[in-house]
């Protein structure tokens, strides 16, 4: 059972440096796969990705290794357009450099996102210094990452490293990681496999693997997982982030173990067949085939012995009321020819199970197993007292009253029978059984509930919210072993604890969990990767992005070399292959030509954009010109006119249109059809 309270779509993304170059690639190809480019040459390509993947349960960490090589003759930038796994984010980078002649690992520095990029942008220009190795991995989308590095000069490699965090998802008792495919077309990343806490296993598609495993993260998605080497019965954690007054993120999860439970080695057992003939021939039938699936479980030194009872109680076999292994009473129980009488004296029968089970060694588990219709005299109610006064040697029972059908099970704890099982720590069932030799498997895995608990019944999850307690609602209120709970949102209150409570057959079970801070700051980063992102206003993305040290629509990585300057192989931001900034962004967001939260200014971005052209490239510096153009949605679809007054030539009027061609311009140009003149 899993239940998720997570709605929506994510929001915009904030603004960065890319070339157009980028966004075309960004948008053709596999919506899956990653584009490296250079931004002066179609040279540089990408040698090697490869990706340490560390996981645990709360999370998996995969440090990405990327290595390009520059065969082009002049330094170029590499342009890395990525693709990332539904609900990852990133929190770090570092671009490997020189330092004192030799290799060395620069860190970056998340930084506010405009700051980020106007830094860049300084350091990649052109100037007087040589070309150091600023980087710059900055947000576009929720599922897309753009990473940024120069120089990478000629005939030579460089390599760049991010990492990445993303939840696991628990099922089957093992925390799950749904990759996808990593890299590019031409060259999928290489994962190494390892976890975290030493003893935990590690399975790839199912199967145990040693740490160290690699796996190619192409197109055919592998299935990766780990299972702790111990885990409590019911663990979990909460994380609580105060966002305001009023609003708070809360993130919960909850996890049954891989197993709850185990059948009791050496334990005695009495299975009591109802033989009247209330019970027709399939339904004898199914009952019997249920006795022996659930006897199959106690191969390991537990004996067991049948009866049956109608008016009388008698031996199922041959053996009298001895016990026997209860592989033994299983395989004669097949052979045994069952006589339907008249009445139904189960009191009678559950007396004679107690005599049995006295004889049983101290400390040997005792169990009693009821197959019956509940068809009994009407002097025989389960509030008499000689039915409460019968189960006295601590033996649990457990009631079936099953039918001929398809194997499956269900507690019934509204009949008034089940006062008397819950009363030992057993369950009254009804179900269906069934004799046919292709649902044996199926059988003994139903059965096996009988023989230990598989699952929590009951559940109940409450928020405890200042002085009032909030019960959750969830779809089941059943969880079975291996299986978890989550529940996140923004809410009006903050959480102190959670608690859960449910029952394991009749034994209550509950759990409290308080906020945890490490729970906190590994999700005021993963909140970027989640549904629950879209709901986040843009002062509290920079609050839980600076905690979390992600990058974000408002933050962004930067590694540079301490003292890097602009070089003299630096990048043209100004004319030729133009500039542009992200196609997803915030609404409010700090951008060019702004004119304050709410409200994009389309000319106002214009001039700041053909400004820095006309002014750094095309010799206009204190100069005047106009420009008028036209665009449908984000497209220039139209350069009308352009005077350049007071310059002696036509260039610098070229180079404007030029510039005024090479525009990328932002989602925020959403109009079909619109004319701008622009004074510069």
């Amino acid at each position: 059972m899993r239940f998720f309270r997570l709605r929506g779509a994510a929001r915009a993304a904030a603004a960065t440096l890319v070339t157009s170059t980028t966004l075309l690639g960004m948008t053709q190809g596999d919506a899956r796969a990653d584009v490296v480019s250079g931004t002066r040459s179609e040279k540089l390509r990408e040698t090697s990705h490869v990706v340490d993947m560390e996981l645990q349960a709360t999370q998996a960490k995969l440090v990405v290794k990327r290595t390009v090589w520059n065969g082009g003759s002049r330094h170029d930038q590499g342009m890395f357009s990525i693709e990332m796994p539904r609900g990852a984010v990133a929190t770090g980078l570092r671009t490997l450099g020189l330092k004192d002649n030799r290799p060395f690992w620069f860190l970056g520095e998340l930084m506010e996102a405009e700051a980020a990029a106007a830094k860049y942008r300084e350091l990649t220009g052109i100037g007087g210094f040589y070309p150091k190795d600023p980087a710059l991995l900055s947000w576009r989308s929720q599922l897309h990452l753009a990473l940024q590095v120069f120089p990478v000069p000629p005939s030579q490699p460089k390599t760049v490293e991010y990492t990445l965090v993303m939840p696991t998802h628990y099922k089957g008792g093992r925390y799950h990681v749904g990759i996808g495919r990593l890299g590019t077309e031409r060259l999928p990343a290489t994962a190494a496999i390892s976890a975290a806490n030493p003893g935990d296993r590690i399975y790839l598609n199912g199967q145990r693997v040693p740490a160290g495993t690699s796996v190619l993260l192409d197109k055919d998605a592998p299935q990766i997982a780990v299972e702790r080497r111990s885990q409590p019965m019911i663990d979990g954690g909460l994380a609580v982030i105060p966002l305001a007054k009023d609003r708070s993120f809360v993130r919960f999860h909850l996890e049954a173990a891989p197993k709850l439970s185990a059948v009791p080695k050496g334990a005695y057992v009495v299975v009591l067949i109802d033989a009247s003939r209330s019970i027709d021939e399939p339904q004898s039938a199914a009952m019997v085939a249920a006795a022996r699936a659930y006897l199959s479980h106690f191969s390991d030194g537990g004996k067991a012995s049948v009866l049956l009872f109608d008016r009388s109680v008698r031996p199922a076999v041959g053996n009298g009321y001895a016990f026997v292994s209860a592989r033994r009473a299983a395989a004669e129980l097949a052979r045994a020819p069952i006589e339907r009488r008249n009445g139904s004296r189960l009191d009678d029968a559950l007396v004679q199970a107690e005599k049995l089970l006295a004889t049983a060694p101290p400390g040997a588990a005792r169990r009693v197993v009821l197959l019956t219709d509940l068809r009994t005299r009407s002097a025989l109610n389960p509030e008499n007292e000689n039915i409460k006064g019968i189960l006295k040697s601590g033996a649990l029972l457990h009631i079936g009253v099953l039918r001929s059908g398809f194997p499956a099970i269900t507690r019934d704890d509204a009949d008034e029978w089940s006062k008397v099982a819950l009363g030992t720590g057993g369950v009254l069932w009804r179900g269906g059984a069934s004799v046919r030799r292709e649902d044996d498997a199926v059988m003994a895995q139903v059965f096996e509930e009988w023989a230990r608990p598989i699952r929590l019944h009951h559940v109940k999850v409450t928020f405890q919210q200042g002085q009032r307690p909030e019960e959750i609602a969830i779809d089941s209120p059943i969880l079975n072993e291996g299986e978890g709970i989550v529940e996140m949102e923004i809410q009006k209150e903050g959480v102190s604890k959670v608690d859960f409570q449910g029952e394991l057959w009749a034994q209550p079970i509950k759990k409290s969990i308080l906020p945890d801070d490490r729970e906190g700051d590994r999700w005021a980063a993963l909140i970027f990767g989640s549904n629950v992102f879209h709901k986040l206003k843009e002062e509290e993305m920079m609050e839980l992005a600076l905690r979390g040290r992600a990058v974000s629509p408002v933050t962004s990585y930067l590694a540079i070399e301490p003292g890097v300057r602009p070089s003299t192989e630096g990048l043209d931001w100004g004319g030729g292959r133009g500039f542009g900034r992200s196609s997803d962004r915030l609404s409010g967001s700090v951008r060019m030509g702004g004119t304050g939260p709410g409200r994009f200014d389309h000319k106002g971005y214009l001039k700041d954009a053909l400004a820095a052209a006309w002014g750094s490239v095309c010799g206009g510096s204190g100069k005047k010109a106009t420009i008028t153009l036209e665009t449908t949605r984000a497209e220039v679809v139209d350069v009308q006119s352009v005077r350049a007054d007071g310059l002696a030539n036509t260039k610098p009027g070229a180079c404007l249109e030029n510039a005024a061609w090479n525009l990328a311009l932002p989602a925020e140009f959403t109009s079909e059809w619109t004319s701008f003149t622009v004074e510069l």
